[in-house]
């Protein structure tokens, strides 16, 4: 195919040209066979005309272009401007050596081709450049011959032991180790707060170890994790991918849910290579106890190779080729008591070996294994309680209401009697939170509020007198703020009413409300509000409730067992005006009333002071008149 007289370069007449002519070319030859090259990447073929057919037929096959007589061969392989047919046999001999060391089992190669093609409609005009793609069937001559087996007993007949290069993991060294956490939690990506994690989320470790020296290799790498107070370990969640790409799960030996520090074997990892564990944790309400932290680290710990080559025996120099007896480790969950030796060992030996590669460390320097930057899944914080019943089980968080009338215990209520209620908010959940509670009941017409009966006990059961001004007269509204409330905890509100004629015939039912902020929509850090302090919504009442779910008594509270949705209040004025001027709304009524006299007081006394300069003003002048 290939012209064997090409032009002789010495002849002054035949001046040298580039490339290998081309001879005569068979039709079912590599050269007759060719097809068009990518010409986006010269190195494959191109794509086919019709891309939706059958690759077996000739319509999904590239389309042909086969190297003709006259061709000029101006580079082939990787070989450019080759000047003989002989550096085009060589270069034919390495592409398909080089594609058996890539697939042993292959059977043929793709050579890329130029050609430089002389202009049919110009003869003398700049030739064309063509790219095509040239198939060379691998015949089984062309392979090589498979080494003669080795006879472990001829010291001469075998080959050299390859051992990698062993690595430096100090820090700033080789190996490098990378931890990071991500948070599983179903919905946690709807959270308004991503900054924590609460108790019972779940959280998912990376732990990847990288080699970045060509060469070498750090056997047997195990991944120590200590795990802070809080975190607790999901048996049967581990994932290891080892260097090859290989993945590992459901091992048969694992870590329990109360283990404090993990070890995990991710396998060899050789140069430019990384091997990563994956595993999940929960959060737990041990995190609670102290400052939050959930930030943790892990550590590598390998063996060198050199560490692995058998010392020569000095009493028996002759005694055979040097054998490399490994027991690899294989990836999974790692106790080092499992092989006879604990963690503190383990790192010495690594730091041992450290001295030994490297002498030129000062003796009695420290050499620390250097750990990974601490992967943080956010400030522990507790979980949300329940606010309704669901599949699961009832609510966490509960408000019960109750009456009792302090005048008469006979079912009946009169016009004058004293009502006490009481309003109990309660967390049931243990480890969660529902910060910033708010008690909130709009009071009946037919019943007011009697000053200096509010009192509010607290989560830590703690008495608070609450003030005059968490009741609005005018909206009806007894708002009360009640602090965090701890999961096992509860406030409880007591206020007493007094029965008004408005109550005969009405419906004095009465329903509270509870409502404050989850842990998944506070940021960290927030400031707690006061027990027994007003609350008054900034944005509104409308804006805060739909903010910030809440519970409330299921059925209305009414003053005794008599009196109903249809009324039942008995119009018996008794005492009532002996204690009318105790309630909130009287006192609201007088004060407004004082405040107009004040202003009338005041009116008139400016009026007299005007009076009177006007009248010394007029004796001034009848003087000087």
């Amino acid at each position: 195919m290939l012209d064997p007289q090409p032009e002789d370069p010495d002849d002054p007449d035949s001046p040298k040209k580039p490339g290998v002519p081309v001879g005569p070319v068979e039709s079912d030859s590599p050269f007759g066979e060719a097809v068009k090259a990518d010409p986006d990447d010269p190195s494959k073929p191109a794509a086919p005309d019709d891309p939706t057919a059958d690759p077996d037929t000739p319509e999904g096959q590239p389309p042909r272009e086969p190297v003709k007589e006259g061709d000029v061969i101006v580079k082939f392989g990787d070989k450019e401007d080759p000047e003989s047919p002989d550096d085009i046999a060589k270069e034919l001999d390495e592409q398909i050596q080089k594609k058996i060391e890539e697939d042993p089992e292959a059977d043929h190669v793709d050579i890329p081709v130029t050609i430089e093609r002389p202009n049919p409609d110009d003869p003398d005009a700049d030739p064309e450049i063509v790219n095509v793609i040239v198939t060379v069937p691998i015949t089984p001559e062309m392979r090589p011959e498979p080494p003669a087996p080795v006879d472990p007993d001829d010291r001469d007949d075998h080959d050299l032991v390859i051992v990698p290069a062993d690595v430096d993991p100090r820090s700033s060294g080789d190996i490098t180790t990378t931890k990071t956490a991500e948070n599983v939690t179903p919905g946690f990506d709807k959270r308004p707060n991503k900054a924590s994690a609460l108790v019972g989320d779940t959280v998912r470790f990376t732990i990847t170890v990288g080699n970045s020296k060509p060469g070498s290799a750090y056997y047997d790498v195990i991944v120590k994790d200590p795990l802070p107070v809080g975190i607790s370990y999901v048996p049967g969640s581990a994932v290891v991918t080892d260097a090859t790409g290989m993945v590992y799960r459901d091992f048969e030996a694992d870590w329990d849910a109360g283990s404090r520090t993990l070890g995990f074997c991710v396998g060899d990892v050789p140069g430019l290579t990384q091997a990563t564990v994956t595993f999940d944790c929960v959060v737990t309400g041990e995190a609670l106890s102290g400052n939050g932290d959930l930030s943790n680290v892990a550590v590598p710990l390998g063996t060198q190779p050199s560490q692995t080559v058998p010392e020569p025996d000095p009493d028996n120099p002759t005694s055979g080729p040097v054998v490399i007896k490994r027991d690899p480790t294989p990836p999974g969950p790692y106790n080092p008591e499992d092989h006879g030796t604990t963690w503190d060992d383990k790192e010495k030996e690594v730091i041992d070996e450290i001295r030994d590669i490297f002498p030129d460390i000062p003796e009695g320097e420290d050499i620390a294994i250097p750990e990974s930057e601490p992967a943080d899944p956010g400030k522990a914080s507790p979980s949300d309680p329940k606010l309704v019943d669901d599949d699961e089980g009832p609510a966490d968080v509960k408000l019960v209401k109750s009456a009792e009338n302090l005048d008469r215990s006979d079912g009946s209520t009169h016009v004058g009697d004293t009502v006490r209620y009481t309003v109990t908010v309660s967390n049931a959940k243990q480890y969660s939170m529902w910060y910033d509670a708010v008690i909130r009941d709009v009071v009946p017409a037919g019943l007011e509020v009697l000053d200096g009966t509010m009192v509010l006990t607290d989560a830590k059961g703690e008495s608070h007198q609450v003030s005059a001004s968490c009741y609005d007269t005018k909206t009806r509204v007894l708002a009360v703020a009640c602090g965090d409330l701890a999961g096992g905890s509860a406030v409880t509100l007591v206020f007493d009413a007094l029965v008004t004629e408005d109550a005969v015939g009405a419906d004095v039912g009465n329903v509270a409300t509870a409502h404050g902020t989850l842990p998944s929509t506070r940021e960290p850090g927030g400031t707690g509000s006061v027990p027994g302090a007003p609350f008054v919504p900034s944005e509104g009442w409308s804006s805060f409730i739909a903010e910030h779910p809440g519970v409330s008594n299921p059925d209305p509270v009414y003053p005794s067992a008599n009196v109903n949705a249809k009324g039942g209040v008995v119009g018996n004025a008794g005492d009532a005006d002996d204690k009318k001027d105790r309630t909130l709304l009287r006192l609201a009524q007088t004060g407004d009333a004082a405040t107009t006299a004040s202003v009338i007081a005041l009116v008139c006394a400016l009026a007299s002071a005007v009076l009177t300069i006007l009248a010394l003003f007029r004796r001034g002048r009848r003087r000087s008149a």
